[in-house]
């Protein structure tokens, strides 16, 4: 069978973790622009896309989310993130990013995440991941206002480097990542590419959340569970 496999892999929670400074970033954001800092306490980050969490926030807010409100709100948030990764960055999660290389000897490597292009870019950089997923296919959290729309985007971007995607693998750490598969495999239907589901329990959810959304292979984390993801990409099945 032609056509490669491509490797998506989330931020937070699987990469890497901020400390909660993405979300902190977002509430300054929303205090310095529109005098809301509350504007987030009733909204879950984990899972989000922050085009949508941004336009639900400001709508429960009675602001109407104009583009214009949306540019600004980004370019805002992307300040605040700069200055505050710079002075604390979090950690990388176990493993990383010497298993990104690894899998980059067997697959070509991507992300899937709700973080906006310049966010994403912003947090891989302050941990050196910048030059790993330079230039890579994948999905943002501008492309789509829900995760689970967001498979298909990257298989289409890859599909016009490639000629051909024959198997994606979602790597993510909650529920909400596995559910992006799945919905990707069937938003694109028997036409397209298997979808697999990786979970890892680095992030925001339970073992025992990550087990019940059904994930293809389930791992503690990514340094421990190499050989088993090396095998996954392999042979595409758990």
């Amino acid at each position: 069978m032609g056509g490669v496999d491509l490797v998506l892999f989330d931020i937070d929670g699987t990469l890497l973790n901020s400390g909660g400074r993405g979300r902190a970033a977002m509430v300054a954001a929303a205090s310095a622009l529109f005098n809301r800092p509350g504007m987030f306490d009733d909204l879950s980050f984990a899972g989000a896309v922050d085009s949508g969490i941004v336009a639900r926030a400001m709508f429960m807010a009675g602001i109407n989310p104009t583009p214009r409100r949306m540019g600004r709100m980004r370019a805002t948030y992307a300040r605040r993130l700069q200055r505050d990764l710079f002075a604390n960055p979090g950690v990388l999660c176990p493993g990383v990013p010497d298993v990104v290389h690894r899998v980059r000897q067997v697959a070509k490597v991507g992300l899937l995440t709700g973080n906006w292009p310049e966010g994403a870019r912003i947090k891989l950089g302050a941990h050196g991941l910048g030059q790993i997923f330079d230039g890579c296919v994948g999905a943002y959290g501008d492309d789509a206002p829900s995760r689970n729309q967001l498979v298909p985007f990257a298989v289409r971007r890859g599909i016009r480097r490639w000629g051909e995607v024959r198997r994606v693998i979602v790597i993510g750490d909650t529920p909400a990542d596995v559910a992006c598969a799945r919905a990707g495999a069937e938003l694109m239907g028997s036409e397209g590419p298997e979808v697999l589901a990786v979970a890892v329990e680095t992030g925001f959810s339970t073992p025992e959340q990550l087990r019940e959304s059904g994930p293809d292979l389930q791992l503690a984390d990514l340094s421990g569970g190499l050989a088993a993801l090396l095998d996954l990409i392999a042979v595409g099945e758990p």
